[in-house]
């Protein structure tokens, strides 16, 4: 699968967590959840603070006008004499919630097997059930035996909703896990500014065709596209 990026604006993590909070705070917890690409994008947003926790590099994201993916996410090259997107990943999101019988273990295995993935998706689940992962090295054997063929499998889930703390554990190739308070984080990524603009052909161009955009919060493009969440 050919990946056709045809947007030129990138948003930071924060940016799209910030965003669905807000939405949160007008229409409420259960309607909120109930918006599929803003609830994509903040998932997203959080594991990929995680992602940034251990690797140290930046990643961006935005909102593909068709899925799937359900997310893009990518890093930048930017330096003194070449900019551009470096890396792509395809993000395909899912719940793991109380309604559902099946234990984490078999909702990942579910879903690796109900749907035909590219190999450059990484499949995000945020875990919105009260439930303690005990081990996490039998949940990637199980994964490993239904030999899925992504780059990765990842899970989120918040630990201390009054403080912003959420782990945010790789499953799948390796088993990788983090705490983060997401407050701590976006202050620390403040710097980079909420949206990057790159050369619209996402090919390597001179450092003036990419900036980043410091503007009002009212002047900034849309996250989700068509403006609906």
């Amino acid at each position: 699968m050919d990946i056709d990026i045809t947007k030129n604006i990138w948003y930071s993590p924060c940016y799209a967590i910030y965003n669905f909070k807000q939405l949160i705070q007008q229409i409420g917890v259960e309607k909120a959840f109930n918006k599929k690409k803003g609830l994509e994008a903040y998932i997203t947003g959080i594991a990929l603070l995680g992602v940034k926790h251990y690797e140290g590099r930046m990643w961006w994201l935005q909102v593909p006008d068709e899925d799937p993916p359900d997310i893009l996410a990518a890093t930048m090259s930017l330096n003194s004499k070449q900019v551009g997107v470096k890396n792509i990943q395809l993000v395909e999101v899912y719940r793991i919630e109380d309604r559902k019988k099946e234990s984490i273990a078999d909702t990942v295995k579910r879903k690796l097997k109900d749907k035909v993935y590219d190999p450059k998706t990484s499949l995000v689940g945020l875990i919105n059930r009260d439930e303690a992962i005990k081990d996490l090295s039998d949940l990637n054997k199980q994964i490993e035996a239904v030999k899925p063929n992504i780059a990765s499998v990842w899970i989120v889930g918040n630990i201390d909703p009054l403080q912003n703390n959420y782990i945010v554990a790789q499953l799948w190739p390796e088993v990788k896990s983090y705490k983060i308070n997401i407050d701590q984080e976006c202050k620390a990524l403040s710097k980079f500014g909420v949206v990057l603009r790159t050369h619209r052909s996402m090919k390597r161009v001179s450092a003036s065709t990419v900036k980043r955009i410091r503007v009002k919060r009212e002047q900034i493009p849309t996250l989700i596209p068509g403006g609906s969440y």
